[in-house]
């Protein structure tokens, strides 16, 4: 009897620990991401992969693990027990309200116009367009810590639609002379510069 109840005693603070333990092993962070805009949480560690849910500015996330390849799972609550974020818009502290800088918010308008782009220069540029089976590409910034712009309009002084992170892929529907026009999974459609697709 009392080799049972030690056996009980022992079975019960093992399982106790390991329960401390993986309790110890989430930790909590929030969403940064450097345009403020929202973070893609994803079924799977790809950025081509569905996304779940969409997480804003600042949101206060669980974590599960590090992936250690630029991922991170995360906790989740309802229908979906795990999701997939990049690590480095993850921050371990509150990153408050998001204060765009005056590049960032002078970017951020919508394009009104062809900027420093006249008619005739924006229609030789779109003369060299060509259609092509589409086909996916993935962009790549200038800087690690950068990001590439989908533009209105083939012009690097255009009003952007919006920004990806390197690794990003996208699908190239025709080319320019030193543009590609692209189409997102969310099914964005803008021009990204040929210097930033590999």
């Amino acid at each position: 009897m009392m080799k049972r109840f030690l056996i009980l005693v022992a079975s019960l603070v093992l399982v106790m620990s390991v329960c401390m333990t993986s309790a110890l092993a989430y930790e909590t962070m929030y969403v940064k991401t450097g345009n403020g805009k929202t973070l893609n949480v994803r079924s799977e560690p790809a950025t081509g992969d569905n996304v779940l849910l969409r997480f804003p500015y600042g949101h206060q996330v669980t974590v599960n693990y590090h992936l250690g390849n630029g991922w991170t799972c995360i906790m989740l609550a309802g229908a979906y027990d795990v999701g997939y974020v990049q690590t480095k818009f993850l921050v371990s502290k509150d990153p408050g309200k998001y204060v765009p800088s005056s590049a960032d918010a002078e970017l951020a308008k919508p394009a009104t116009s062809m900027e420093s782009y006249t008619l005739e220069q924006l229609n030789e540029v779109l003369k060299t367009a060509r259609s092509v089976t589409p086909y996916t590409v993935t962009l790549y910034p200038t800087r690690s810590s950068g990001w590439v712009y989908l533009r209105w309009v083939p012009s690097r002084n255009s009003n952007y639609v919006t920004t990806y992170a390197g690794g990003q892929q996208v699908q190239v529907i025709a080319e320019l002379k030193n543009w590609y026009q692209v189409q997102d999974a969310d099914g964005k459609v803008g021009f990204v510069y040929t210097s930033y697709v590999q």
